[in-house]
C-alpha cells in the first residue's frame, strides 16, 4: 500500500519547527479560499506511525505555510495552510 506523506514549508524551505513533518496525510480541513489558483485550507490531519492523529493549523507551524503532500508514485501536491487573506499578504511580502 502506498501512502502520502506531508511536509510543511515556508519560502521554499522545509520547516523544522513542525514536529509533524513526514507523517502520513489523512485529509484537509475546510478550504478558506484560493490564491493564484492554489487552495488554502484551515487545517490538515496527519497520522503518526502509532495511529494517533493530529489536526495541524497555522498555529502549529508558527504562521502561514505551504503543505506539500508527496505520493510515492507521483508529483507532490501543494496548498496553503492559513486563510487565503493571510497567504495573499505573505506572498505580497516576498
Amino acid at each position: 500500500m502506498s501512502e502520502n506523506f506531508v511536509t510543511f514549508h515556508r519560502n521554499g524551505l522545509e520547516l523544522h519547527v513542525c514536529k509533524l513533518n513526514g507523517f502520513r496525510f489523512v485529509s484537509f480541513g475546510m478550504i478558506t479560499g484560493y490564491v493564484n489558483g492554489v487552495a488554502c485550507v484551515e487545517s490538515v490531519i496527519v497520522q503518526e506511525p502509532s495511529g494517533r492523529r493530529h489536526v495541524v493549523t497555522e498555529k502549529d507551524t508558527r504562521g502561514a505555510s505551504t503543505i506539500r503532500v508527496q505520493s510515492p508514485r507521483g508529483k507532490p501536491a501543494y496548498c496553503g495552510l492559513a486563510d487565503a487573506a493571510t497567504v495573499s499578504l505573505v506572498n505580497a511580502e516576498v
